[in-house]
């Protein structure tokens, strides 16, 4: 067999199992994500909308004692809800936006976790805290109103 045959072979197999792996993968998220709404929703005026937000087990993910989040929810920038000591072993975050104004909107949030600090141990009910870096989540768009435009999610105004 020719020496250059003898490598593109597992080079032609490596590039095809590839491509067969990851056609067939799973969509991925982060550790934070908006699940609903979804990107391109729309909804009528004065109707309360759930946002919902998905938390990853990051327990198993990282290896140090998370007992809680701190979370904010924006609005295009405008915080919406921030929300601080929620319980670790909750994965399903809710907030509630009343009477949100006609228009595009744009929902992320920002979280992070938090853990007593170690270096306070003797305190009793220890207040201190370590906190991970803060986490963005995806980005969700969706108008609320009448007669939304057609490329309300692709064009934003100022």
């Amino acid at each position: 067999m020719k020496a250059y045959l003898r490598f593109t072979y597992p080079f032609i197999v490596f590039v095809v199992a590839s491509l067969l792996m990851n056609a067939c993968d799973l969509q991925h998220h982060g550790y934070i994500y908006v699940t609903d709404p979804q990107n391109g929703n729309t909804f009528p005026l004065n109707q309360p909308i759930t946002v919902k937000v998905s938390v990853a087990d990051i327990s198993r993910l990282i290896p140090y004692d998370w007992v809680s989040y701190e979370y904010t929810i924006t609005d295009d920038g405008t915080t919406i809800a921030h929300v601080g000591n929620e319980t670790i072993h909750q994965r399903n975050l809710f907030v509630v936006m009343n009477n949100p104004s006609q228009g595009a909107h744009y929902v992320s949030v920002r979280g992070r976790a938090a853990r007593p600090d170690p270096d306070f141990v003797d305190v009793p009910n220890n207040p201190y805290r370590v906190y991970s870096d803060w986490i963005d989540s995806n980005e969700v768009c969706f108008f609320v109103g009448p007669n939304p435009p057609p490329d309300f999610c692709t064009t934003r105004t100022l």
